[in-house]
């Protein structure tokens, strides 16, 4: 009795620590699982980020580069005749302009416009609808299609339907009713560091130097141009480019990054000509 007893114990205990062995070999296993299921999500959700701001980047750019030289019912020529009396020029050479790295700049007339509600009398005058309310120191381009005029506001007086503008300097010419009014943009896209995180974020600059934060932890932008030489294209670096009227399309490589992970992205824009 003694001896079954103690082969009893005995047996009972080598599946008490057979049980102990293969519970602890499942609660390693799940886990195992666990941290690797997690760390799938935390790399998926890393990548859709970074999917996200590329997404969010290159539809910004492209909306802007699409716009780039538009002048409302005039189309930008090397020999149409666009008239400054700001700091601010656009012409079919400087519609976009960019360096290997950035920034890129862009010009062109707004899509939406004021006209005129009279000819002008004078070089200064200028009565224009409200379809666009203009304010001091916009800078300005106003259109017959056949010239044009770049200019600063001075004042505006607006009155019932109207709003009634001087430039700061004289026009070149007298305008004629229903001539288009649009605010000239300008916007610069650049990359810079934060002073306290050293977080690489892109960043657009308008025409009056407001800095807008588009999308953050862009590392990297590299532009090549594609440039129209007579009957073939040749690709060279932005940096190269001395005549962006000549350009029909940008390369543009993008690093993003969501920590621990970086992503080069690619996408080709055509320039409207």
């Amino acid at each position: 009795m003694l001896t079954t007893f103690c082969n009893n114990r005995g047996t009972i205990l080598i599946e008490l620590m057979i049980s102990v062995m293969l519970s602890l070999v499942l609660l390693l296993s799940f886990f195992e699982l666990f941290i690797f299921i997690e760390r799938n999500i935390h790399q998926q959700a890393a990548l859709n980020q970074i999917q996200h701001n590329a997404e969010t980047v290159i539809g910004a750019l492209r909306s802007s580069i699409h716009q780039a030289g538009y002048i409302g019912c005039a189309r930008l020529t090397a020999d149409f005749p666009i008239h400054n009396n700001t700091a601010y020029s656009l012409t079919s050479r400087n519609k976009i302009q960019a360096l290997n790295a950035g920034p890129l700049i862009v010009r062109h007339a707004s899509n939406t416009h004021a006209t005129l509600l009279k000819t002008m009398q004078d070089h200064f005058i200028i009565h224009a609808n409200k379809t666009i309310h203009f304010y001091p120191n916009d800078v300005l381009l106003i259109s017959d299609c056949k010239s044009a005029d770049i200019f600063k506001v001075k004042y505006v007086y607006t009155t019932r339907g109207m709003q009634k503008m001087m430039p700061d300097t004289a026009l070149h010419h007298a305008y004629a009713k229903n001539s288009e009014i649009a605010r000239l943009v300008w916007n610069e896209y650049r990359i810079e560091s934060a002073k306290n995180n050293h977080k690489k974020t892109l960043y657009m600059e308008d025409i009056h130097h407001q800095k807008i934060p588009l999308v953050d932890d862009v590392e990297e932008i590299h532009i090549d141009a594609t440039v129209r030489q007579d009957s073939s294209y040749k690709e060279i670096s932005a940096s190269q480019v001395d005549d962006w009227s000549k350009v029909v399309g940008l390369s543009i490589a993008l690093t993003l990054s969501a920590p621990p992970y970086k992503k080069r992205w690619y996408t080709y824009i055509w320039v409207n000509e």
